[in-house]
């Protein structure tokens, strides 16, 4: 029998734990057997034994959750990590086998779109049948769906529009304190696509503005494009695109951001949101497509 050598300092809930000899285990969050003279444990209720990897998973997770920066950053970095995790082949697998993807707005999803959901799919297979783990990256995952296909969807095209203007026109847009964000991303100034709650937020100003329209070359721009969508009232109308933002991102994205832990239930009550017939990503589509 192995004999336990060095017990490392704990780290967000995490252990490190090295025997004498190789010990035999099964890892508690993938459930593989495993072989080795180090361990690490979860420390909850009952202490639970996980692999090396998942060790470094979760550790990730913890730290990342513990930053004290905006929720959408860390959402972000959450992302990244579980996209390492999951491979785009075993997210397309687990996509296909999902009947959800049967529905008449799967083919107008972007690439990176049905990525996304696979690889909450593919999660939610190997995790369905347990109510004792986090389920956070997954919803981080769908929220991030419906981002990417708000951002790629309607966002970018508004580069379009954009591109003849002179730097006196933008300069003032640019750094305006409730739309400056998305303008300088619709005018080039910045690289990194605004997130859903600055898209929601410049809607809800855009909506309360009109006066501000013939004065800003950034609100003629969004105003022609809201115009030349199939239903412009969902950008319009504050309980539509505005209010599923604010539950996706209040309700879903920034707990599972920064909670600790995030049940199945949550997870699956987005998925329906998100999914479901007349979900919010349909509509979405239908709105621009």
């Amino acid at each position: 029998m192995a004999t336990i050598v060095k017990r490392y300092p704990p780290k967000h809930k995490l252990q490190l734990i090295r025997y004498d000899s190789n010990a035999p285990f099964e890892c508690w969050r993938c459930r593989k057997t495993k072989i080795s003279k180090l361990q690490a444990i979860v420390i909850l209720e009952r202490p639970r034994i996980i692999c090396n990897a998942c060790y470094g998973l979760l550790l990730s997770l913890a730290e990342i959750k513990s930053q004290d920066i905006e929720p959408w950053l860390k959402a972000e970095q959450i992302h990244d990590l579980t996209l390492k995790e999951v491979s785009a082949k075993m997210a397309a697998q687990a996509a296909e086998k999902d009947t959800r993807r049967r529905k008449q707005y799967w083919k107008f999803l972007f690439p990176e779109t049905k990525r996304f959901i696979g690889t909450a799919e593919y999660l939610y297979e190997q995790m369905a049948d347990r109510d004792d783990l986090d389920f956070s990256p997954l919803i981080i995952e769908l929220v991030k769906s419906f981002e990417h296909e708000c951002i790629i969807g309607f966002v970018e095209p508004m580069k379009n529009r954009a591109t003849l203007h002179v730097e006196s026109e933008v300069r003032m847009d640019c750094q305006d304190k409730d739309f400056g964000r998305m303008a300088k991303y619709v005018f080039g100034r910045e690289v990194k696509p605004p997130e859903l709650g600055t898209i929601a937020y410049t809607l809800t100003t855009f909506i309360h503005s009109k006066k501000r329209i013939q004065e800003s070359k950034f609100l003629k721009i969004l105003d022609a494009h809201i115009s030349s969508c199939r239903d412009r009232d969902y950008f319009l109308n504050q309980e539509r695109f505005v209010a599923h933002v604010s539950t996706l991102t209040q309700s879903y994205r920034n707990p599972a951001a920064h909670v600790g832990f995030m049940p199945k239930q949550a997870f699956e009550e987005c998925m329906d949101m998100l999914m479901d017939a007349g979900g919010v990503l349909w509509q979405l589509i239908s709105a621009i497509k």
